[in-house]
């Protein structure tokens, strides 16, 4: 309301030297006051998510494609949720992040990896990526790279890491699929 009276005041219907001045220095004053709340307001909405943030909880980052982003299913029903809740019933005290991405590929998951870690700072990772490579028919060798790289960041943050294996279908001929599966065997 403040901001919405100073405004009315230095509006002119015509540019008038000395009042033309007085203006500008009005709007700069008054987008300095708006930039001032926006930034208090970005300051308590993010005091807000801090607070409502569970303390002390060990997190499991779960990160992963669309097997684990539960693409096409409900929420509740995707294997991450199950996971959550078998957790929560045993009384294990785990939170479960889910940073899946569904199309993603071990390129793209290996971009991003950082960024969840710094977010999250998990005690365990889970990455099960890979299965977009394979149907996507990408070389072998650049796919076994981005997860060890992956496996290697996580490591590096001495945080335990579980790599989900996968399997790809038999027409993609017996040289490839066999591969693919050595990958997460080794």
């Amino acid at each position: 309301a403040r901001i919405s009276r100073l405004t009315s005041r230095t509006m002119v219907s015509s540019p008038s030297g000395l009042l033309t001045c007085r203006v500008a220095r009005s709007a700069l004053s008054t987008m300095s006051r708006v930039i001032a709340i926006l930034l208090c307001l970005s300051l308590t909405l993010s005091a807000a998510a801090v607070r409502a943030a569970p303390v002390g909880k060990p997190v499991i980052l779960v990160y992963g494609d669309s097997l684990s982003a539960g693409y096409g299913i409900a929420a509740e029903q995707g294997w991450v949720n199950l996971l959550s809740l078998r957790l929560r019933h045993a009384g294990y005290g785990l939170q479960v992040v889910n940073a899946s991405v569904s199309g993603e590929t071990t390129t793209g998951g290996l971009a991003r990896l950082p960024r969840a870690l710094a977010a999250q700072d998990p005690r365990y990772v889970i990455i099960e990526l890979g299965a977009n490579d394979g149907l996507r028919g990408l070389p072998l060798d650049t796919t076994r790279a981005n997860l060890d790289a992956m496996i290697a960041l996580v490591a590096k943050q001495h945080r335990r890491v579980l790599v989900l294996g996968m399997r790809m279908p038999p027409n993609y001929g017996e040289r490839y699929t066999k591969g693919y599966a050595a990958i997460y065997a080794e």
